[in-house]
């Protein structure tokens, strides 16, 4: 469902009474005209997306895609997104087809920093030729900063972490989450639940990204709590999972 959060996420497999499909298709005009969508998560099991399948989807910001090159995407897919961002794949890209991959609309590729050089290669956006080193922005979690204070009972304890990007980029930053879960909120319950658990606040320049969560303390007993950072509502990594 849309409604209520604009991001939607294509299952890779999906079940009709008791017999269960592989997802391989996006059909023709299937999100067109959806105003409030704004971000939405491609599996890798889909090897078809039909024309104009978001086309005029003006709120969509960020295309989550995996590495591997579909097999056939037709003409006008992303027509009159303009609030276009960023695609992210948290993976390297496949070596096979990827002269193919023209199909997204204009904007940057988030990715790691390890897989930066090969994503410059590629040729996911129109226009022609590879990305270069303008359209890729690579992102690294900045080491010691991600150690979760000891809950006790009635207690508020904060969690912190910083993305650093590679390169500035514009549009990007407040993009950023650092979101928290734990099994059992009874135990421990993150202030703010789902992705809006923190803010994300840029740093001096645009390369980086200051990004806090807190959690209270509410009952004695053990419960594991889980932090991760997203983009747009994609995780982009896990950081850790700890028993308090």
């Amino acid at each position: 469902s849309i409604a209520g959060t604009g991001k939607v996420a294509i299952p890779d497999e999906v079940t009709d009474s008791g017999t269960s499909y592989r997802v391989t298709a996006i059909n023709d005009g299937a999100f067109a005209y959806c105003s409030s969508l704004t971000s939405i998560s491609i599996p890798s099991s889909v090897t078809y997306i039909g024309s104009e399948a978001f086309t005029h989807c003006s709120s969509l910001v960020a295309v989550s895609i995996p590495s591997s090159s579909f097999i056939s995407i037709q003409e006008g897919v992303f027509i009159g997104c303009n609030s276009f961002i960023a695609a992210v794949s948290t993976e390297a890209p496949s070596s096979a087809g990827v002269d193919t991959l023209g199909w997204l609309p204009d904007g940057l590729l988030l990715c790691p920093s390890e897989h930066a050089e090969a994503w410059q290669q590629t040729e996911l956006f129109p226009g022609g030729g590879p990305l270069g080193a303008s359209r890729v922005v690579g992102y690294s979690v900045k080491e010691g900063s991600l150690e979760a204070p000891v809950a006790t009972v009635g207690s508020t304890g904060t969690v912190s972490a910083t993305v650093l990007l590679d390169t500035e980029a514009a549009g990007l930053p407040e993009g950023f989450a650092l979101s928290l879960s734990s099994d059992d909120e009874s135990v421990v319950r993150p202030v703010a639940h789902a992705a809006a658990s923190a803010a994300a606040v840029p740093l001096s320049t645009v390369r980086g990204v200051s990004l806090s969560g807190s959690y209270d303390a509410l009952s004695a007993g053990s419960a594991t709590l889980s932090a991760s950072i997203s983009f747009c509502a994609f995780s982009i990594e896990r950081l850790w999972s700890r028993e308090c």
